[in-house]
């Protein structure tokens, strides 16, 4: 016993579009699968699958946690996430780091949509930057969109 998802071929899913938007829409995932592209490889397969659920995963799989540090030297913070190495912000208040931060993030979100195969290549470091970068994606250069995603944690 068990649970198989159901897969499409690319003629059938464009015949079925709405049905399977409103699987999608009820939670089901469908994969649909180019068989003359990829010879019934399942590995360029693409799933149809709800854009909230989604939103939901991504949130909770990869918060934007934000790490402060402060330098007594420089009289300056520097704010990251964790799990996205790639970014961080600096100002002389936190507030100055946190739009640092929203350009960088919103320069390396330009910069990974425009290169989105190499970023998501199986070889890259970057690969895993793809749930962060979705969400600042879908604020469209919102920036207090983005400050909303930021979970702040305690100045170290």
């Amino acid at each position: 016993m068990g649970v198989n998802l159901e897969k499409l071929n690319r003629s059938t899913a464009k015949r079925l579009f709405g049905e399977i938007i409103n699987k999608a829409e009820r939670g089901e995932e469908i994969i649909v699968i180019d068989a003359l592209r990829n010879k019934g490889d399942e590995k360029n397969a693409v799933s149809i699958i709800s854009t909230q659920y989604l939103d939901n995963l991504f949130s909770r799989i990869a918060p934007f946690k934000l790490i402060w540090e402060y330098d007594q030297i420089l009289k300056g913070y520097t704010v990251t996430i964790e799990g996205l190495s790639t970014v961080y912000g600096e100002g002389n208040t936190k507030e100055e780091a946190i739009e640092d931060l929203i350009d960088a993030l919103l320069e390396y979100t330009e910069l990974y949509y425009s290169n989105i195969e190499w970023f998501t290549s199986e070889n890259s470091a970057t690969n895993f930057d793809f749930p962060f970068l979705r969400r600042i994606a879908r604020c469209n250069g919102d920036r207090e969109k983005i400050k909303q995603l930021f979970v702040e944690e305690k100045c170290q």
